[in-house]
């Protein structure tokens, strides 16, 4: 079953407050080494906001349409602020925030 947009970005937003360790910053993926990998690489294991939504893409979870009406709710929820500045510059939390807030 694929998720919707919402649904998406909430179970983002739990994957890094349940699993602090699994929040990056400075890359798209990293594995558990702290080593940066690719998207759908069987070591894959630590993401930064863009990087779970993409991974949530590639193990068939959304579609490239739920993955740009997610982009869209995020855009209006953040005040247009870039993902990659919540988060690489504010942290993990911020885009926890960031998530249920674009979810509403």
């Amino acid at each position: 079953m694929k998720l919707t947009a919402q649904q998406a970005l909430l179970a983002a937003a739990q994957v890094f407050e349940d699993y602090p360790e699994r929040w990056t910053e400075d890359a798209l993926v990293k594995d558990k080494k702290g080593v940066e990998t690719n998207i759908g690489s069987p070591t894959a294991y630590c993401f930064c906001a863009h990087g779970i939504m993409w991974q949530m893409e590639f193990e068939g979870l959304t579609t490239q349409e739920v993955n740009a009406e997610m982009y869209r709710k995020i855009d209006s929820a953040n005040c247009n602020l870039s993902m990659v500045i919540t988060n690489d510059c504010f942290g993990r939390e911020a885009v926890i925030a960031m998530f249920r807030k674009a979810a509403e």
